[in-house]
């Protein structure tokens, strides 16, 4: 059986390295051709010991001297933090064959500079896009890109969006032949919107055909759900406002299930619904699209599930 590798990181979780190792087990547990490749520093090591005992040659070590806080400068991956667990298990994705992507629930910031720096990108990009897979009622997803890291993209960004939404957009469907993208804005006429959405506009319709999609135009908010496009795509700032606004209001649908009148099957299973669409550490990570391998953000947050689904989308969009 091939044997695919997954580097995780250890460190960085606000819950500590002993949920992102239980979640670890619970991958090699289920996943069999799957191995892992887990950095970490001094503090890590007996919990990769105990999965390399239960596991063997499944479960690999990496000992890292340091890590970067979640509140560091992101600069500090290239400057002073090139022996820390993110750096380390960015460069062992480089490097190793075996490496099908990596997992870390670290220092956002840092972890962008780092997959600049140490991991590189396409050719022709100068900083990844950050995408997230936003479940939708009729089934499929809608991708959302960016959600974080460019806050305030350039046509030129806008493009490289579009074209990398719409290429994860057919990995997670491989039925989807020509995504349709749309352009976040403030209503769907073209002649709405800042100068920079204009501009973008200008530039998605003239270069979609050659890309492999289909720009649809403007879109509002609501499309992340509607299914009418594949793939949004906005800056940073508007895209990370409407992904938490959007989990948000899934959770708060969740607390309105438990003031229903409903039986406890019933609302076992409402809840059971919901959750896979809203909760954010069942669904999986944000993918930096762009970068010469896979690389998930796992949420600061992240539990044990998180690292399982995770592992999960890597194998999905393979």
């Amino acid at each position: 059986m091939e044997q695919n590798r997954i580097i995780l990181d250890l460190c960085g979780a606000d819950a500590g390295v002993k949920t992102l190792a239980d979640g670890a087990r619970q991958v090699l547990a289920k996943h069999r051709e799957l191995s892992l490749l887990l950095v970490g520093d001094a503090a890590a090591q007996p919990y990769a010991v105990d999965l390399a005992d239960a596991f063997g040659a499944q479960a690999e070590f990496l000992l890292a001297q340091d890590v970067i806080a979640q509140d560091a400068s992101p600069e500090r991956i290239v400057r002073g933090g090139e022996g820390s667990s993110m750096a380390l298990a960015l460069r062992a994705l480089l490097q190793r064959e075996d490496a099908i992507g990596l997992l870390s629930a670290g220092n956002t910031g840092a972890l962008l500079v780092g997959t600049m720096f140490l991991l590189g990108l396409e050719k022709g990009l100068k900083v990844p896009a950050l995408a997230s897979a936003i479940p939708r009622p009729q089934g499929g997803d809608t991708v959302l890109v960016d959600c974080g890291a460019t806050l305030c993209p350039g046509a030129r960004e806008y493009c490289a969006f579009a074209r990398l939404g719409a290429a994860y957009a057919k990995r997670l469907d491989r039925t989807l032949v020509q995504p349709r993208v749309g352009l976040l804005s403030v209503g769907t006429e073209k002649t709405k919107g800042t100068p920079a959405i204009k501009e973008a506009y200008a530039a998605l319709e003239e270069v979609a055909q050659n890309d492999g999609y289909c720009f649809c135009g403007m879109v509002e908010g609501n499309a992340l759900c509607t299914g009418e496009v594949d793939v949004i795509v906005c800056d940073g700032y508007a895209g990370n406002v409407l992904l938490k606004s959007h989990e948000a209001a899934g959770l708060f649908a969740m607390e309105l299930i438990g003031q229903a009148e409903l039986s406890p099957a019933q609302t076992a299973a409402l809840r059971e619904t919901l959750g896979r669409r809203f909760e954010l550490n069942r669904r999986g990570g944000a993918a930096f699209l762009g970068t010469k391998k896979p690389v998930i953000k796992m949420h600061g947050c992240a539990e044990e599930i998180t690292v399982l689904s995770c592992a999960e989308q890597l194998l999905r969009t393979k």
